[in-house]
């Protein structure tokens, strides 16, 4: 996705608690360095931001298990975005952030075709969720395109 300030910031949260089993892809000015400062791994080397072009993106979707979708605001007012019926068309279960103002609920059935997360920390455990649990991860992937 974009670049927003707010959404930078949660992605730093997320790929801190998830590591190495979370990549990010988008088009961050400056190569994304200015993000990058923000991560470094063990060995104290920046996180680059992968930018990718629409080909690229679309094919990349299918060496990925997981997606997750994350809004310009928090909490979320937006309803959706290309990604959210991206990813589950290339087969993905998908995470994307909700609140009380959000309608997404509307398009999808929560726990059957989509999981909701409010806070970074549940979208981390919910991902952490779907990683373990083949059942629930394929119910989701597959249920989303119906």
């Amino acid at each position: 996705g974009s670049f927003y300030k707010g959404k930078q910031d949660r992605l730093i949260e997320l790929k801190s608690l998830l590591k190495n089993d979370f990549d990010i892809f988008g088009k961050f000015p400056y190569a994304g360095l200015p993000f990058s400062s923000r991560l470094l791994n063990s060995q104290g080397q920046l996180y680059r931001v992968k930018r990718l072009t629409n080909d690229e993106r679309k094919s990349k979707y299918f060496s990925y298990q997981v997606g997750i979708n994350m809004h310009l605001s928090s909490p979320s007012l937006e309803t959706g975005n290309a990604r959210l019926y991206e990813l589950p068309f290339h087969g993905l279960a998908q995470l994307v952030n909700s609140s009380q103002y959000s309608g997404v609920e509307q398009i999808y059935k929560e726990g059957t075709e989509i999981l909701t997360y409010r806070t970074i920390k549940e979208c981390a455990e919910l991902t952490k969720m779907l990683f373990s649990d083949v059942e629930m991860r394929t119910k989701i992937a597959l249920n989303g395109t119906s």
